[in-house]
């Protein structure tokens, strides 16, 4: 039993530069998938540009990227947190998030609302319905049972697929951190497997019936998408555990299996899936790289934990894919409102592609800088687990009594 509590207190993660990166590959992949909407309107339904996706035709799948690294990095710190304290703080916990989370999302939200009020109310499609459904963190299902109706708010889908993941996962961490590895391994591949079948079942039945709700379900439904999040968090498991491949014994084939999750992952970022063809089939053919995007990034991670390539290390750690990767949750909300309300018409294709991605960029790291980081400060106060905020406190005081001893 010692030796299994030495070895689970053995992993800190800390901060890692090259996740950083990581989120910088997939936010700018997103961003060049999104490039052809520049200027297509509030309701996204305006002509489309001939960008190419600026080389991202898989910029979709940047996304999924985003998915394993939340997965990892909230089930790590809850992980942390229990071998600290021996208990999970929920309340601590969301309040982390709330800090995280809320201040870009607010700022996107009120700038989509004073855009309406100048518009009338609405602007073709998108209305006050979006922001609604945006705020609380439901616009999956919005996308899901209403078709397109979120335009520039978009992509707040996936952000409303994590928060729904941030509402259980510490729920059943409680419970997983107390279980048998066996039973923690068991539980999350069961998981993942029931995930990617709900997808396929969901997908096949859309092509029987032609319903768009199933459609829907099977891009944003979370219990059809949490595989991105489970695959995270089995690494982060993994890692805690020492279960991490012994760098000195299996460098190559780390190093080895860290250059094809690399390539791999660049090659559909910017090839995407190939030719789409109809029905079950292309569907399918779609589907299978969302899945291979998810384990390939966390084989990844676990790369990176182990014995990265010096190569690809130094790339996630320059110090520009590091400045992108903090901005990058800004970047996501910012960029779609940015983009679909530049004047095309005005400054026409390349001119309205060189206007649009450095404003994004400019205003997510004013945000970022200017407002975000100082909220995340609060996270070492107002975040705090109850017992380590009670660690404190009695050290403060001890060091009050020692002081006046000594005096």
């Amino acid at each position: 039993m010692a030796a299994t509590q030495s070895e689970t207190r053995s992993f800190k993660l800390g901060y890692r530069p090259e996740l950083d990166g990581i989120r910088a590959i997939a936010i700018v992949s997103v961003l060049g998938g999104h490039s052809t909407l520049i200027g297509s309107g509030a309701d996204l339904m305006g002509p489309k540009l001939a960008t190419g996706a600026l080389g991202f035709h898989g910029g979709v799948f940047g996304v999924d990227i985003f998915f394993v690294l939340s997965g990892f990095l909230i089930t790590t710190l809850l992980l942390q947190e229990y071998a600290s304290w021996r208990q999970i703080d929920f309340k601590a916990f969301y309040i982390r998030r709330i800090l995280r989370l809320s201040p870009a999302m607010l700022m996107t939200l009120a700038g989509c609302a004073v855009y309406l009020l100048l518009s009338g109310g609405h602007s073709g499609n998108f209305d006050w319905w979006a922001i609604l459904y945006s705020a609380l963190y439901v616009s999956n299902f919005a996308l899901i049972f209403g078709g397109l109706i979120l335009g520039m708010l978009t992509p707040t889908w996936s952000l409303s697929v994590e928060e729904q993941f941030y509402s259980i996962w510490p729920l059943i961490m409680s419970r997983l951190v107390t279980a048998s590895r066996a039973s923690v391994v068991k539980f999350i591949l069961i998981a993942i497997v029931f995930t990617l079948g709900l997808r396929a079942v969901l997908h096949a039945a859309f092509w029987h019936f032609y319903a768009w709700p199933l459609f829907g379900a099977a891009n944003h439904l979370i219990f059809a998408r949490a595989d991105g999040l489970l695959c995270g968090a089995m690494v982060a498991f993994v890692a805690h555990w020492g279960w991490l491949p012994d760098p000195g014994r299996y460098a190559t084939q780390i190093k080895a299996t860290g250059w094809f999750c690399a390539l791999t992952l660049l090659a559909i970022l910017h090839y995407g899936p190939g030719i789409q063809e109809s029905g079950l089939y292309g569907a399918s053919i779609f589907y299978f790289f969302y899945a291979y995007v998810s384990v390939a990034t966390a084989l990844f991670i676990a790369v990176l934990l182990s014995a990265p390539p010096a190569p690809l290390l130094a790339l996630l750690r320059w110090r520009p894919m590091v400045w992108i990767g903090k901005i990058s949750y800004g970047l996501y909300l910012y960029h779609m409102p940015i983009f679909v309300l530049t004047p095309v018409a005005l400054l026409g294709q390349i001119g309205s592609v060189a206007f649009a991605v450095p404003l994004a960029f400019a205003v997510a790291a004013l945000s970022f800088f200017g407002i975000e980081k100082r909220l995340l400060n609060l996270r070492e106060t107002l975040g705090l687990p109850r017992a380590a905020r009670l660690a404190k406190l009695a050290q403060r005081e001890a060091r009050v009594l020692q002081d006046q001893h000594a005096s």
